[in-house]
């Protein structure tokens, strides 16, 4: 993570502001449909609750490192 952010520049934040839809559309993706996802997943399989918090728990989690590295390798 720390080399990623390191290998940022001022023209990767400025290409955000000049189109951000594609910035919102990932941030709802992750923050908002996931965790619905997650839930439906757990209704339908009937979990148990403990299952079902920590798969809510891992559905609300930002994707980290992996999402960072994926993106950097898509530029």
């Amino acid at each position: 993570m720390l080399g990623l952010g390191l290998d940022l520049t001022i023209k990767d934040f400025t290409r955000i502001l000049r189109n951000p839809k594609d910035f919102f559309v990932g941030f709802f993706s992750q923050l908002v449909i996931l965790p619905i996802v997650a839930l439906a997943i757990a209704l339908i399989l009937d979990l148990s609750a403990l299952m079902a918090v920590g798969l809510m728990i891992i559905a609300a989690a930002p994707g980290g490192v992996t999402s960072n590295v994926l993106t950097k390798f898509a530029n």
